[in-house]
């Protein structure tokens, strides 16, 4: 995957100077973050087991996680998972680079789990460490994420919150329309071609590929840069 996406950039003409980055390499990162925001209260133990929180919220008007184990003080064996503790009140705010300022509330997002009970550190933690670690300066992705954005906001802010992690500026967002194969169906990695090949593309020059990509996404691009690639 990580030689398809090169190719892809090598032919658009984007250039990169570091990369690519194998998330795994960054796994005493996730570790050590997730610790961190555990020891400051952010995180909390939770042993209950699907069925029970199925059991417990039948007929509930919201759905998700209850909250059961969020003043428990469960303590953490084998087979507890780390929940993050999201505001009972307020509202994050993703401030989009395309989009402008987007508002979620706190109260549509359920404590999500951060650590499996297998000790594996998930996506939005680690991703946003890796972001930290690497000082990502923007973050250009599909709209199809910009509902767990909120998540890493509020990790990223609460990371530097905690006394043992050195602070870090949050990075700017862009989230860019969905590209769509002929059956106006979002691409997949698995069945689709890549869009930025020239088997793809059928034909079509790698400058003209780029700029109705960026126009498309209401992008208009002043000066070549080169970017940092991540894997």
């Amino acid at each position: 995957m990580a030689r398809g996406i090169i190719t892809g950039l090598v032919w658009l003409g984007l250039d990169f100077d570091e990369g690519p980055f194998l998330q795994s390499e960054l796994l005493p990162d996730h570790v050590a973050s997730a610790e961190a925001l555990y020891a400051n209260g952010y995180l909390y133990a939770c042993d209950c087991t699907r069925e029970q929180i199925d059991e417990r919220i039948k007929g509930n008007d919201k759905p998700g996680y209850d909250g059961f184990c969020r003043d428990r003080n469960v303590t953490r064996t084998d087979v507890t998972a780390l929940r993050f503790r999201v505001p009972d009140e307020g509202v994050t705010v993703v401030h989009d680079v395309i989009r402008g300022d987007i508002t979620f509330t706190h109260d549509s997002y359920e404590d999500f789990i951060v650590v499996r009970s297998n000790g594996v550190v998930l996506y939005p933690l680690a991703n946003a460490v890796d972001d930290r670690s690497m000082t990502i300066t923007h973050i250009i992705r599909g709209e199809d994420l910009l509902p767990t954005t909120p998540k890493q906001v509020m990790m990223w802010e609460a990371l530097n919150h905690c006394p043992e992690v050195e602070s870090v500026a949050h990075p700017q967002y862009a989230h860019l329309p969905m590209l769509v194969n002929e059956q106006r169906k979002k691409l997949s990695k698995r069945k689709d071609p890549s869009p930025s090949s020239p088997t793809a593309t059928r034909g079509t020059c790698p400058k003209r590929s780029s700029t109705t990509s960026r126009s498309s996404a209401g992008v208009r691009v002043v000066k070549k840069r080169s970017c940092r690639a991540r894997h």
